[in-house]
């Protein structure tokens, strides 16, 4: 077994620096298939006629998302022939973030994510930054499907979280969930093609887009894809996402 510890230990405490991403501030938003574009049914509203379905129009707006923090569901079919609406689009309930519930509570609620809960107890400093109502993160969540591939890859005797039971095994565990969580609130519509990102574990992700939809990339070029539910919190997003992000510092321990 290999020893982790010859890497530098993450210090949690200094996660409230400002963290940047390459391509965070620069400008793009024109080309962007998320960004949504008024269109020429706008002027209705403004037009007088039609009071009942202006109405419904307006209540449409004040309420984006029947569960008040579900921005929707991704599917590769979701933007097609370039249409500018995306996972995205009636994203209007970030202006009201204090409604909604934290990013920690999201994924205590959502089955999908009982592996990664799991995960999080033992990164419970990470746990913690998730429950921070002050806090602005993004979270690429695997799902229980993308985590038991971890398991079916390790072999015995690890088939669940409980079973990294050394400091070396549970530092690893904790390397992997920083490599999932990244200290700033990046909204579906603001996503950018190229875009880099630096998470909490101090490695960085690519953003890009293909057939398939957008991804985020590790540093072994493995694409786990946006195409699955996008959660908003008052204290960020969080991406379902199909498969694990293996950082640099535990491949080598984990595969």
């Amino acid at each position: 077994m290999k020893n982790l510890f010859k890497y530098p230990m993450l210090v949690f405490a200094s996660l409230s620096m400002a963290f940047t991403c390459s391509s965070c501030s620069d400008g793009s938003d024109a080309d962007d298939p998320y960004v949504q574009v008024p269109g020429e049914g706008e002027e209705t509203e403004a037009s007088g006629s039609g009071d009942s379905a202006n109405d419904e129009a307006a209540g449409d707006e004040a309420v984006p998302g029947d569960s008040g923090h579900s921005v929707g569901d991704q599917t590769g079919g979701d933007n097609p022939g370039g249409d500018d609406s995306g996972p995205g689009s009636g994203s209007d309930s970030e202006s009201t973030p204090e409604d909604l519930p934290l990013l920690q509570e999201l994924i205590l609620e959502n089955e999908e994510l009982a592996q990664l809960r799991d995960a999080l107890q033992i990164a419970s400093d990470i746990e913690v930054l998730l429950e921070d109502p002050a806090g602005n993160f993004t979270v690429f969540a695997p799902t229980n499907n993308a985590l038991n591939e971890l398991f079916e890859t390790l072999g015995a005797p690890y088939h669940e979280f409980s079973d990294f039971e050394s400091p070396v095994e549970r530092e690893a565990i904790g390397q992997l969930v920083a490599y999932h969580v990244a200290p700033l609130r990046m909204a579906p519509e603001g996503l950018a093609e190229g875009e880099v990102v630096t998470l909490l574990s101090g490695e960085n992700l690519r953003i890009g887009q293909d057939a398939t939809g957008w991804y985020v990339m590790d540093g072994f070029l493995r694409k786990s894809h946006l195409n699955l539910t996008i959660l908003e919190a008052s204290n960020g997003y969080i991406y379902l996402i199909d498969q694990i992000l293996v950082p640099e510092i535990v491949q080598d321990f984990l595969f």
